[in-house]
């Protein structure tokens, strides 16, 4: 009775070990294959087809390597701002360089020709690399 005590105690750590390897290996969802130098280049947004609205059929982004942002919602006028990697999936935009007050989105994708984030309480936004 013993043995089969032991035996069964021994087979039970191995299979909580082998689980938490597991469980460990497993990457977060979105983030398999993410790189961050993918932010950089031209994105605009990706509207559903019954969306009328211009100014929102018009939002574009432009990330630069240097953490420059240029954020256009119309042709006419273009918003210079920065941003910064905040955490490993969040990027920070400011008015100003090494400004700590922003607007925070979290990167829920990003691949080389799509992208999906969110704001603080926000609904999910998906923007396409423009080529």
């Amino acid at each position: 009775m013993k043995n089969v005590f032991i035996g069964l105690l021994i087979i039970a750590a191995g299979a909580g070990v082998y689980f938490f390897l597991i469980r460990k290996e497993k990457t977060k969802p979105g983030s398999e294959g993410f790189r961050k130098e993918w932010i950089t280049g031209q994105w605009k947004m990706s509207v559903p087809e019954p969306v009328t609205d211009s100014a929102t059929l018009n939002v574009r982004w432009d990330f630069k390597e240097n953490g420059l942002a240029l954020y256009a919602a119309d042709t006419v006028k273009t918003d210079t701002l920065h941003y910064a990697w905040k955490k490993e999936q969040s990027i920070l935009i400011t008015t100003r360089p090494g400004d700590n007050t922003g607007r925070e989105f979290q990167i829920i994708q990003l691949t080389a020709d799509s992208m999906q984030w969110k704001e603080n309480g926000g609904q999910a936004v998906q923007l396409l690399k423009v080529k």
